[in-house]
């Protein structure tokens, strides 16, 4: 049976080098391989690119509209395949984007499929195909939005308490991240000096905010002591912070749901919680926003490392700009 892998990490952590070793070990035992990359991706042309200096030629250079699922059966169809492997696949579209925020604002339906179920007393009985209908809690809409709309790390958004959201300007302050260190779930200081930041948020997500922290006061109220949080803005039933784990395996859920009854073509790709983050980015340069402001927004040390990030997103940036001057003076000729 096929198995789907997703591995991501931060920046620089050598993931398209680990890519390439996979695909140079399935070759050294005579299997074939097939190593897509989205074709946003300008960085290196044609050519996965290693920090570490390697190159390869990816075999399938994807555009957005292109069926993957089409695109890897033909490849297999003229000779078995042994394993498909993508690079730097870890972002939504705008109208992906739009979908994603949409979806999760509205209760969404679940639709189960027939199935066996064994009572109390052993009895085996069967239950017809059902659907139910559920909506997401009120903190994961706020920190899937969060998400999107500012960029934060996810360390960044699990560390935030009330006091670091400013209700009248409409700002977050970054001044701590959670991590994972062996088993303990801890609260450090940021990654760098570049990294302790003021974030700009919509209104609207000022509000969602300030509905999330109206209700959550009221629950604090009614479960008394059983409360043990600290002020934490995103937390567990207790109060204590939320799970580390918590936002990629709800993000996984709702993704799945939303993908179950669409068309390949309307399925939203399977991203990790940082692919959150790589979106604001994208979106963010698509929009016209200068480089400088977008490696403040996302707290890089240097803007060059925004460069090599986003060098897809700003290419079309540039690109459109000039077809903008160029419809400029064409009308003053």
């Amino acid at each position: 049976m096929a198995k789907l892998y997703f591995r991501y990490g931060a920046m620089n952590s050598g993931k398209s080098t680990a890519l390439m070793q996979v695909a140079h070990n399935y070759e050294e035992q005579g299997m074939r391989v097939l190593i897509l990359k989205p074709q946003v991706d300008t960085k290196g042309g044609g050519e996965l690119v290693s920090r570490l200096g390697v190159r390869r030629k990816a075999d399938l250079l994807i555009p957005p509209e292109t069926d993957v699922f089409e695109a890897v059966r033909q490849a297999n169809s003229t000779a078995a395949l042994a394993c498909v492997l993508c690079d730097e696949s870890q972002f939504f579209t705008p109208q992906q984007a739009a979908a994603f925020l949409d979806y999760i604002s509205k209760p969404y339906t679940i639709h189960t499929k027939g199935h066996t179920r064994t009572d109390d007393t052993g009895k085996q009985y069967t239950v017809g195909d059902y659907a139910s209908t559920k909506e997401l809690p009120t903190q994961l809409k706020v920190l899937f939005s969060l998400a999107i709309y500012s960029g934060l790390r996810k360390g960044e958004i699990l560390a935030l308490t009330w006091s670091d959201v400013d209700f009248e300007n409409n700002t977050v302050a970054v001044t701590k991240a959670a991590a994972v260190v062996g088993s303990q779930q801890i609260v450090k200081v940021p990654k760098t000096r570049n990294s302790y930041r003021l974030i700009s948020i919509p209104r609207s997500i000022t509000q969602q905010l300030q509905q999330w922290k109206l209700e959550q006061t009221r629950y604090r109220l009614q479960v008394g002591a059983y409360w043990q949080g600290d002020n934490w803005i995103f937390t567990q039933d207790d109060g204590r912070m939320m799970s580390y784990y918590t936002p990629y395996s709800a993000l996984q859920d709702i993704l799945t749901h939303y993908n179950t009854d669409k068309a390949e073509a309307d399925k939203l790709p399977m991203i990790p919680f940082h692919g959150l983050r790589h979106t604001k980015a994208t979106l963010q340069i698509a929009a016209g926003t200068d480089v400088r402001t977008v490696s403040a927004i996302l707290g890089h040390r240097e803007t060059s490392t925004t460069m090599n990030i986003y060098s897809h997103s700003l290419q079309t940036a540039e690109q459109e700009a000039a077809a903008n001057m160029e419809r400029l003076l064409a009308r003053q000729a």
